[in-house]
């Protein structure tokens, strides 16, 4: 809101919104049209309101781009669609759902992708779309004014969970490695389809999404360690903070990615698309299931077990379940984050491929030790996060974090003894890194393993 008289000018189409019943009408505060000025909106549940006000047209100006920043409230563990609903906006703009440029493989700080864009034509009926777990998870949104002067953009979150599929347990053998193929096509006419795996937590797997060139059939063939995994099949493009392996040189080099972990998005308005779904393992041959994307942006969610339990968890997160952070750098509730860093967000720990640890939300070009033990410890403020690893811990490292502020390792068995590594045993472990926060160290989340 630039001025009172701004305000009283947009106070006719203030009036004319909705009588929504939302918790909370969160304003967009200018400016707000670049993603470090974006309009923080936290906490965000089932039907509240997002109102921008735009002044794009209003003399030569430009169309206004109205960015916020949206972290949705915690929610039982679980998949949710959160659809952003125009709530018949005064003006002719667009509802974006923004994102970051990836080519092939590697994510491009600072950049725009707009992975949604639905068009605003006053009748309420324009939305954008992304899927969370539960997990205060954030992206970006524009409520974008075009050329109309004085015009009001705004809307409701609709919240809704999401059931997968669920495939049973597939290899019941425990504390080993199972092979599994994950497969889909279009079930009617060859489709383009990618697909991506989560893990128990809800964490995208790095090195686990799949886009196939073209409409040959995508899969993705892995060795997963006991626990429960989530599949995610949609058409193009489907997002998440991992940019897409992309397989036999696909024309379309360009998608899209998410700014954040721990959510997901599809590109694609189409509708009425027959998926096939196969799961094969050697346990139980193959499992086949079609299922129809029914609406724009959907995403087909599958579930499958292996083994008895999981056999990684993770725990010790900075986010208050355990113990308050040190200098009150709590993480936001139910994120399973570290303490938040100087990058605003709290460092991740999570176990891919491999035998491979993947740490996510570093500072660029910082460095951590890993320190791998054989029993957890109660939760002590040390630096600026919380350690939770017992005495007598083994290190190994170090290892430097990216552009994008990931580092990831698979070198952290040497020096194991003493029956430490054998199979079957368990081991704990969590990252120390540095930062350029006062004190200059912070720590990941833990995991427990049981290899």
């Amino acid at each position: 809101m630039r001025t009172s008289c701004h305000l009283f000018a947009l106070l006719p189409a203030l009036l004319a919104l909705p009588d929504a019943a939302s918790q909370q009408t969160i304003f967009d505060l200018e400016p707000n049209a670049t993603k470090d000025l974006a309009t923080p909106a936290t906490e965000l549940v089932d039907g509240d309101m997002l109102v921008a006000f735009g002044f794009g047209g209003c003399g030569s100006g430009p169309p206004d781009v109205d960015l916020f920043r949206a972290r949705t409230a915690p929610l039982a563990p679980g998949i949710y669609r959160h659809d952003l609903v125009d709530a018949g906006s005064s003006s002719d703009g667009e509802l974006r759902l923004v994102g970051l440029d990836a080519i092939q493989e590697i994510t491009i700080p600072g950049s725009y992708d707009y992975l949604q864009q639905e068009p605003l034509d006053g009748t309420g009926n324009g939305f954008v779309s992304w899927y969370g777990f539960g997990k205060s998870e954030e992206l970006y949104v524009d409520l974008y004014a075009s050329y109309s002067c004085r015009s009001v953009v705004s809307a409701i979150l609709d919240t809704n969970p999401v059931t997968p599929v669920d495939l049973g347990n597939v290899s019941s053998a425990a504390n080993t490695t199972h092979f599994v193929n994950v497969r889909a096509e279009g079930a009617t006419v060859p489709l383009d389809l990618e697909i991506q795996v989560f893990d128990g937590e809800f964490n995208a797997i790095p090195g686990a999404g799949i886009d196939i060139a073209g409409t040959d059939p995508v899969f993705a063939s892995n060795g997963f360690v006991d626990g429960t995994y989530y599949v995610a099949v949609s058409d193009h493009n489907l997002a998440t903070h991992l940019p897409h392996y992309v397989v036999d040189g696909e024309s379309r080099t360009l998608a899209g990615a998410l700014d954040f972990p721990g959510g997901a998005a599809c590109g694609s308005a189409e509708v009425g698309l027959d998926v096939r779904f196969e799961l094969q393992s050697s346990a139980i041959g193959t499992i086949s299931q079609v299922v129809t994307k029914s609406s724009p942006y959907e995403i087909l969610w599958f579930r499958f077990e292996v083994g008895a339990g999981p056999a990684v968890q993770s725990f010790c997160a900075g986010d208050g379940s355990v113990a308050p952070c040190p200098n009150g750098n709590d993480a936001p509730a139910g994120s399973a984050m570290g303490c938040v860093n100087s990058t605003g967000r709290g460092a991740t720990m999570m176990w891919a491929r491999d035998r491979e640890f993947v740490l996510e939300d570093l500072p660029q070009f910082s460095s951590a030790l890993l320190f791998v033990g054989v029993q957890p410890a109660t939760a002590t403020p040390v630096g600026n996060g919380l350690l939770c690893i017992g005495a007598g811990a083994m290190r190994a490292g170090p290892i430097g974090s990216n552009l994008s502020g990931v580092a990831s390792t698979n070198q952290w068995t040497p020096g194991l003894s003493g029956g430490l590594g054998a199979p079957g045993t368990t081991v704990y472990v969590q990252a120390a890194y540095r930062d350029s926060t006062t004190p200059s160290f912070s720590f990941t989340n833990a995991l427990s393993v049981r290899l």
